[in-house]
């Protein structure tokens, strides 16, 4: 006979009374609904098809002596807690880009969870992670009605700490660089305790993300903690090798500087001391005395996850390389036109990108080889909207090829049996409109996530004017939850091994890898 302690019995009470109380509540698919977690009750809002619960905590506060340490358990409440009102965001690098009523707080381990109305039970979970670089984004940026309406999955949207404050190393920090990580491990194991009272089944739970939460689903394959916690992942513009291109300061500088997103930890310690250093603190006991602010200004270079850790005791790719991995599914790609929103930023940032500048960017970045990727890149097989040879279009090209869809696809080389995807639309729905005239922002950085949720800010077209999807691209989006749901589900939506491409109006297997030029990529180091 298993043996249960008073606080276990006064909890599994407490679960089983808020599951009477929400089937009780659901039966006729309105109104609010209780709901038991293993912190105590929470209380949902209806709208439409579905039923929200925001701001569930799954871990203690990482604040005051907590900071930097790895995220403790949740601390239980009294009564029945308010889950109708957006969680807080982490604190980030750019907290103006956050949603309307979001605000930032070092207090923001918790999550948001998206259920149909109708009660049900045993249904796929995706457990999503947002984008942003590592330094910036929220959960709230989601709206998960519609996948979780027509796809019939249950959604949970998970913040994680960023920056400075979820991924400084310091030598003798136990837990160096990887504290982000921890969270949405955290995130994992709460989703394995509790789903189930939200009608989800911890058995087919898969972890999905884009750009950086693409990156920490392929980092989730190789890390011994999160082992168990999942049975798919989905990553979007983002792998275990994915490159970003910095855009500041000088577009000079866009090609040749990339930045890696995990690195040794004695690297990430390194510039842990370097960073605190500039704050004037030599330990992380000075450290925590500091107001988040002023750590927020750290942030451009401590957000790297680090490997050579317990969290993360490999170099990932080299895991992948090595077998290292969880042998679950895995859907994988990227955007036809991944770095066209990073050039126009370097537009509004640094002026118009001259066929001059364009030169120099490539004798930085390849040296010798500067015009053996000019002969690739020629402007001239660029043009913008006008027919011009277009230098910025030309750099966009390269850097999506180079930097998100070349890593994206041979990351699925390492994966057997990895379903990739290529989503292309020259009239995407983006979340920015373009920075350069005759610039078009084609199928950019973040564009897939309007086809598969409703997202903050909503969707403009590259000329700044709202968008309205056509009934092409209505399809498509439906043709794209409909696959993202059934591989949570546990079918393969299409042919494991290959590449299925999206656009409005063309469904079907494509070539990405030679799309994107890898092989040319494959010859320079």
């Amino acid at each position: 006979m298993v043996k249960m302690g008073v606080r276990g019995l006064l909890g599994a009470l407490v679960v089983l009374g808020a599951a009477l109380t929400a089937s009780a509540n659901a039966a006729d698919g309105r109104g609010p609904v209780l709901v038991g977690t293993e912190g105590g009750l929470v209380r949902g809002g209806a709208a439409g098809p579905v039923r929200t619960f925001r701001a569930i905590p799954y871990a203690a506060p990482p604040v005051g002596e907590l900071r930097w340490r790895a995220p403790g358990p949740v601390v239980p409440w009294a009564g029945v807690r308010d889950a109708t009102s957006p969680g807080s965001a982490c604190v980030q690098l750019s907290p103006g880009q956050l949603p309307p009523g979001v605000r930032e707080s070092e207090d923001c381990l918790n999550l948001t969870v998206t259920t149909k109305a109708k009660p049900g039970a045993g249904k796929p979970v995706i457990v999503w992670v947002h984008g942003g670089g590592f330094a910036n984004g929220t959960s709230a940026a989601v709206d998960a009605t519609r996948m979780v309406d027509r796809g019939d999955v249950v959604v949970v949207a998970v913040n994680y700490r960023l920056g400075a404050l979820g991924y400084l190393g310091l030598p003798g920090l136990a837990g160096s660089g990887t504290f982000g990580l921890q969270d949405q491990q955290a995130a994992l194991r709460w989703v394995r305790g509790n789903i189930a009272a939200f009608g989800g089944d911890a058995r087919r739970v898969t972890v999905a993300g884009q750009s950086a939460g693409g990156v920490s689903a392929c980092l989730h394959l190789t890390s011994p903690g999160s082992r168990g916690l999942f049975s798919r992942v989905v990553m979007q513009s983002g792998s275990c090798d994915t490159n970003i291109s910095l855009v500041s300061p000088g577009v000079a500088e866009v090609a040749p500087a990339r930045r890696k997103f995990t690195r040794p930890l004695a690297e990430v310690e390194a510039a842990g001391r370097r960073a605190a250093a500039t704050l004037g603190c030599a330990d992380v006991a000075c450290l925590r005395a500091l107001d988040a602010g002023a750590v927020r200004a750290i942030t451009p270079g401590s957000a790297v996850v680090a490997h050579g850790t317990p969290t993360l005791p490999e170099d990932p790719v080299r895991a992948l390389r090595r077998g290292h991995a969880a042998r679950v599914p895995v859907l994988s790609g990227a955007n036809a036109d991944e770095s066209r929103l990073l050039v126009s930023i370097s537009h509004l940032l640094d002026g118009a990108l001259t066929d001059e500048r364009y030169a120099e960017v490539l004798a930085d970045g390849f040296g010798a080889r500067a015009a053996a990727v000019r002969a690739v890149y020629d402007p001239a097989r660029f043009p913008d909207a006008s027919g011009r040879p277009s230098p910025a279009l030309a750099l966009a090209a390269l850097m999506t090829d180079r930097d998100f869809a070349c890593p994206q696809y041979e990351t699925n080389a390492l994966l057997p049996g990895a379903l990739g995807y290529s989503y292309s639309d020259p009239d995407a729905p983006t979340g920015v409109p373009s920075h350069a005239p005759g610039f078009t922002m084609g199928t950019p950085h973040l564009a897939e996530l309007y086809s598969l949720f409703d997202m903050t800010p909503a969707p403009v077209r590259s000329d700044g004017s709202a968008f309205v999807a056509s009934a092409a691209q209505k399809v498509l989006a439906d043709r794209m939850v409909d696959d993202w749901a059934a591989f949570a589900a546990g079918r393969e939506p299409w042919r494991a091994g290959t590449t299925q491409g999206f656009a409005p109006g063309a469904v079907g297997e494509v070539d990405a890898f030679a799309a994107h030029r890898c092989g040319f990529w494959r010859t320079i180091p």
